[in-house]
């Protein structure tokens, strides 16, 4: 028999095995606790935006930026608060600002650091982000800070809730050399280049660079690793925040990859890892939005850093530039129903608000959208646990990148590289973005047969072995893949195996060979890898209890009265780089949801409110371009509170 077959034979085979009798890990359709999103200051989700330029517009509602229509939105009355320090450099005498006001432009007297000082939302958890201390000056000398200071003010904001110590920190490791020009006294760059800038052999090097850099980081903000988040960009680094000590972590999404327009952020893969070391390490993770697009204008040439904005105009900046809204949409929807505890919104005040012809702010059209995005998530707050029976084990040193492909974008491409991208690149397929983007697909999430059900876990991680045992036994499946120099985790998978799990290991035998331009004809969509199709498409069936025909990006959540299935289509919107987005109505996704052995006393969809007439074991919709629904699915009478009108307290306030 070919080789290649016989693999293909003996993997469906092994997804085919019954569970044993004494099997602890979940059976099919049941959503563990510990993957409920952890409450955080009282809430399981929370929104979240930048305190510049203002204290708190419900106290407030007169100030320039503000009045009292906008105060008094949900949307900005319940919105928690980070605060941003001044973009200041060190002077050359010292590596960082000893006293905590010193951070900001004109000190003790700066409106930010009064915003900071005055806690204006003392009821909601306060964020910092020092950005003085991202400065490549502060990586090098001697730190001296006033910590009986910083300790009386932690004291006296019992809110605090952490320093955003690392931000787009996978970026300015790989950049370390370039960000040395920008330091001009001589000595200090000379000990920058030496201590930061040598050869880096391998992800293992760079990986121990990765924690030398975090522990000085840690070390600038008072040391206090009791206060300490992370929020990475490009490269999926959560698990190792995570490890050192993070207590919350932040993936940030974009559209800004290069002019050859062969790369794309893969959005609903960068969220695996997050959600996956948020539940590997039981901190809590959130979505920071950023609505950056370099791609083609209408007439074919380039831009970069095309942005949104009503307030400030460049010829990057404008109201038709930057990703669209209905991508902004489907990101922040995306984010809450996968579990996120929060949504930070970048550059909110210029893209949010528009002024009128008085000079007046009001919401935009993207403030509008945002704002009815806050409004379902206070309408909606119980999401249940979303559903992941699937936990992918990916090396702690791989250091992947937004794109895929090669280890810190900068190693060599090894066999077990080239199975993590066969797992991930089966999930969301790549396709000839050159192409689709002359078009105006902007992509970052695309329609998929498999619904949103992976997790991703290191079963290398440095930290007790047991904890990750005991994070994968919330999985029925595993997917083993990637190069391992140290194995001493496999005890651990036979006796994951042995409590019914499934693991599955991605071997080279089982895909294409290793040969030819490997990362470009992945990313291209040239090379498929059929068995693992075979395998997801197997554990989609099996284990999800609802199923869906039609062309969406859906996936499940269990809550105490039934499921929410939800439903993105991510087809039917043209954008480009300095234009509005125009919607196809003609790719709407007409769909049908089979519910099995799911008995629905009711069904609703969320968005619009709408009813949906269950007939026949299941019920239809038509789901718009570039749009998102929400069905909830009620297996009980239980399962909205009534209030005494009879009507739910949902839709009380819906009417009112």
């Amino acid at each position: 028999m070919n080789v290649k077959f016989a693999i293909e034979a003996l993997v469906l085979a092994v997804a085919a095995l019954p569970f044993g009798l004494a099997a602890n890990v979940p059976p099919p359709g049941v959503a563990p606790q510990a993957h409920r999103p952890p409450i955080v200051a009282g809430m399981r989700y929370r929104t979240i935006l930048s305190a510049l330029p203002y204290s708190d517009p419900s106290q407030n509602p007169t100030g320039v930026l503000f009045n009292a229509e906008l105060a008094a939105l949900p949307v900005f009355r319940d919105c928690a608060l980070v605060n941003q320090s001044s973009l200041r450099r060190a002077p050359k005498d010292k590596p960082v600002y000893r006293r905590l006001e010193e951070n900001y432009m004109d000190g003790a007297e700066d409106p930010r650091w009064r915003s900071l000082d005055a806690n204006p939302k003392p009821d909601m958890p306060l964020f910092s982000y020092m950005v003085t201390k991202r400065d490549a000056t502060a990586l090098v000398g001697p730190i001296d800070l006033d910590h009986g200071q910083y300790v009386a003010w932690k004291a006296a904001h019992t809110n605090f809730f952490s320093f955003r110590m690392l931000s787009e920190w996978g970026v300015d490791l790989t950049h370390l050399r370039g960000r040395a020009s920008r330091i001009a006294d001589p000595a200090r760059r000379d000990e920058f280049l030496r201590r930061w800038c040598g050869p880096v052999a391998d992800r293992y090097v760079q990986t121990a660079l990765a924690q030398r850099y975090v522990e000085r980081l840690i070390d600038l903000h008072y040391g206090d690793r009791n206060a300490f988040t992370a929020l990475r960009s490009f490269f999926a680094l959560d698990h190792l925040a995570a490890v050192w000590g993070a207590k919350a972590i932040l993936v940030e999404t974009t559209n800004t990859t290069g002019p050859k327009m062969d790369k794309e952020y893969r959005w609903s893969v960068a969220g695996m890892f997050t959600r996956g070391a948020s539940r590997q390490f039981g901190i809590p993770w959130g979505w920071y939005v950023a609505v950056y697009f370099n791609g083609p204008r209408k007439d074919g040439t380039w831009m970069d850093n095309s942005t949104p904005s009503y307030t400030v105009r460049s010829p990057t900046k404008f109201p038709e530039a930057g990703i669209s809204a209905s991508l902004f949409n489907r990101v922040c929807h995306y984010a809450y129903l996968t579990g996120a505890g929060a949504v930070e919104v970048e550059s909110w005040l210029s893209h949010l608000l528009m002024p009128d012809a008085s000079g007046r702010l009001s919401l935009s059209p993207r403030g509008r959208l945002f704002s009815a995005f806050h409004d379902f998530t206070r309408l909606n707050p119980d999401r249940g646990i979303p559903y992941a029976p699937v936990a992918v084990l990916v090396p702690f040193a791989q250091g992947y990148p937004a794109t895929g492909g090669r280890s810190w974008s900068a190693f060599k491409y090894l066999p077990g590289d080239y199975a993590v991208d066969a797992v991930f690149f089966t999930l969301q397929p790549g396709f000839d973005r050159p192409t689709a983007l002359k078009r105006g697909v902007e992509a970052n999430f695309h329609n998929s047969p498999y619904p949103v059900m992976c997790d991703v876990l290191v079963p290398d991680s440095p930290r007790d072995p047991e904890a990750f045992f005991a994070a994968l036994v919330n999985y029925p499946v595993a997917i083993l893949a990637g190069e391992y120099r140290d194995r001493s985790f496999e005890p651990l998978l036979k006796r994951y195996e042995a409590a019914g799990g499934r693991l599955l290991r991605v071997m080279p035998e089982m895909l294409p060979p290793f040969e030819g331009d490997l990362p470009s004809e992945i990313f291209s969509g040239k090379r498929r890898f059929p068995v693992l199709e075979s395998f997801f498409a197997g554990i989609r069936d099996e284990f999800f209890p609802v199923k869906i025909e039609g062309d969406v990006l859906w996936g499940l959540n269990k809550t105490a009265g039934g499921w929410w299935v939800w439903c993105l289509n991510n087809r039917g919107v043209v954008k480009f780089a300095d234009s509005f987005e125009e919607i196809d109505e003609t790719c709407a996704a007409k769909i049908r949801i089979d519910l099995g052995n799911v008995a629905a006393v009711r069904v609703r969809e969320l968005v619009s409110g709408r009813e949906a007439c269950a007939s026949g074991g299941g019920f239809g919709w038509t789901v718009p371009a570039g749009g998102v629904a929400v069905f909830e699915i009620a297996v009980n009478d239980v399962a909205r509170p009534i209030g005494p009108n009879g009507l739910s307290n949902v839709e009380k306030e819906r009417k009112e």
